[in-house]
Order: C-alpha cells, then structure tokens, then sequence
C-alpha cells in the first residue's frame, strides 16, 4: 500500500492519515504545561519513539536536550520529547548549519480551548514550533489527527510524506507509552 506516500488527498491535498482515541487524550496530557519527567521516563519515551528508526540505521546518535528544571533534580517537559523525536527524525543538523537552513517553523491553534486548563493554560491554546523545537501549546488532534495546517501537516510540507508516516507512527508509540 506505501502508506508512508499517501499522507493527503491527491485530488485536494487535504491529510487522509492521523491518530486517534488515546493517542489523541495522551499527547494532550504529555505536552500539558504542568508535565514533567525525570531522566528515565524522558530517555524512555524518545528511545521509544526512535527505536525503529534506530533499527532501520535511519538515525545514528540520538540528539537529546536538556533538562527544563535542573534543580533539586533534571526534569524535562513532554514537550522536549515531541521536539527530541522532531530534531532526530530530520537527523540534518550538519546539513542545516552549513547551508543555514531552519527546520520547521509553525504556529496553530488547538481545538482545545486554553480556558479549560485553568490558571495555568493560558497560552496553552497557541501552538508554537520554531527550528523543529515545541516552544508552546498543547497538542491534540489539531496537530496530530488527520486536520489541515497541523504539525503533522506542516511536518508533511516541509519534509516529504516518508519523513511524516515517521514521525506519525513514533508519536503513535510515545503517547501509547506514556498513557
């Protein structure tokens, strides 16, 4: 079937793959502002979501981040493991600097309003990626479902529809994991 090359729509170009159910309510809660995680849960997620990758020799080292709190001990941000798959996925860096290219830039709105998260939401619903890193917002199926101008869309644009059935299926196994 080549699924990886039948992302959109020949006919509109609108997105015909995407995740559903859990996968949808577990990337809500892993890129929530109030999601931490320690070195383990953060290196267990990304090896997850690049284990096939690794395997298929498609990714070399893993590029990791690092941590958003240091003190009293490293924590990283659900938001670090989405964008540690991006910048592993592309696997360009050199590439990027000699030819100073940036990765993917976009910003969106999810469908779920920012008011719902409380005090804390309040740039929740604004999504933001600049240079393949998750600055802002929280994912939902806006980003990731089969819906227009989303992160996988986006993802989709800039790098080719192999590059998108990738990252699909490692966010597929990352929110399966956290959930």
């Amino acid at each position: 079937m080549a699924t990886h090359k039948q992302y959109c729509v020949p006919t509109s170009g609108k997105p015909i793959r995407g995740l559903i159910q859990d996968s949808v309510i577990s990337g809500v809660f892993m890129t929530s502002k109030d999601t931490f995680l320690n070195k383990d849960q953060y290196n267990q997620l990304v090896y997850i979501g690049l284990r096939e990758l690794i395997e298929m020799n498609k990714i070399g080292k893993i590029v990791t981040l690092p941590p958003t709190i240091f003190k009293p001990k490293p924590m990283w941000t659900g938001k670090q493991v989405i964008s540690t798959l991006l910048k592993n996925i592309v696997n360009k860096e050199e590439e990027y600097k000699k030819n100073k290219l940036t990765g993917l830039n976009v910003s969106f709105r999810s469908k779920l309003n920012a008011k719902l998260w409380g005090p804390i939401g309040k740039e929740e619903g604004d999504v933001l990626f600049r240079d393949n890193e998750h600055l802002r917002g929280t994912l939902d199926k806006s980003a990731y479902g089969a819906s227009d101008f989303g992160l996988v869309h986006a993802f989709y644009e800039v790098y080719g529809s192999e590059k998108a059935g990738e990252l699909l299926t490692s966010l597929a196994r990352v929110f399966v994991s956290f959930l």
